[in-house]
């Protein structure tokens, strides 16, 4: 399902506070999970084609999807809502912020992953995986 084929349900500001703890164990995940990928760089060797795959479909899905929040927070900001309801929309927009640059993190590690997987390494004759070690493209495990 495309967030742009089907219209989102806008909620008025008073389900705010439902949506505070939504955004930020989304940061909270998404920063855990460009820790992991982060640490998978390290050794791509380690990741096989589908897992590299799910979390490009997964994150790209959800970097996708950040257009939903920005515009109800937008939306919100319409409202005329308190000082303190304000206060928390601009901390949401910062969040949102925060999940986006992560997000692109964890979606450029993949992309950079991807030749480097155990299944590529397998699929590549003995001389190939010589030259992508002489050349540097290729580290040899530790």
């Amino acid at each position: 399902m495309s967030q742009q084929s089907e219209s989102p349900q806008w909620q008025p500001i008073r389900v705010m506070h439902e949506c505070i703890p939504m955004v930020d164990g989304m940061l909270e995940e998404v920063q855990s999970q460009h820790n992991n990928m982060l640490e998978a760089q390290k050794k791509p060797h380690t990741m096989d084609d589908a897992t590299i795959q799910r979390v490009i479909d997964v994150y790209s899905e959800q970097h996708e999807f950040l257009w939903v929040y920005r515009e109800q927070f937008s939306r919100w900001k319409q409202e005329s809502p308190t000082p303190q309801q304000l206060k928390d929309i601009n901390r949401l927009e910062q969040q949102v912020d925060k999940i986006d640059q992560a997000l692109t993190g964890i979606l450029n590690i993949a992309d950079d992953i991807k030749g480097k997987t155990i299944d590529s390494i397998l699929g590549k004759s003995d001389m190939e995986l010589a030259m992508d070690v002489l050349m540097g493209n290729l580290k040899m495990p530790e």
